[in-house]
């Protein structure tokens, strides 16, 4: 019986601490990314403006990133192209500055 309860009282043990771990990390992330917000100089609203004229697309979906302390904007984009007579679509991964809201890169996703 002693033994049942000190597995038990170690597994809780182990759980407490794990879950202290993840809400300091969720913390150790909300700061960072409050910080970069505070460097973003356009909307999200500019940054797909920009994606999809750069792309000449539309935007399906954007999200605000942290990278090396800078926010970017990843902005996706659907771009349909009519090749020897047959439409295809492709979707696109366009990343903004947030602070110049100029274009940093454009990749494909998928095939």
């Amino acid at each position: 019986m002693k033994r049942v309860l000190l597995g038990l009282t170690l597994v809780v043990a182990v759980a407490l601490c794990a879950s202290a771990a993840v809400v300091s990390f969720e913390g150790d992330r909300a700061a960072k990314l409050a910080a970069a917000l505070k460097g973003l100089k356009f909307s999200v609203s500019d940054a797909v403006l920009a994606a999809e004229k750069e792309t000449s697309g539309k935007a399906v979906g954007a999200e605000i990133e942290v990278e090396k302390g800078k926010a970017i904007v990843e902005v996706l984009v659907l771009k349909e192209e009519d090749v020897q007579g047959v439409k295809t679509s492709k979707l696109l991964e366009v990343e903004v500055d947030g602070e110049s809201n100029k274009i940093i890169e454009v990749e494909r996703r998928g095939r």
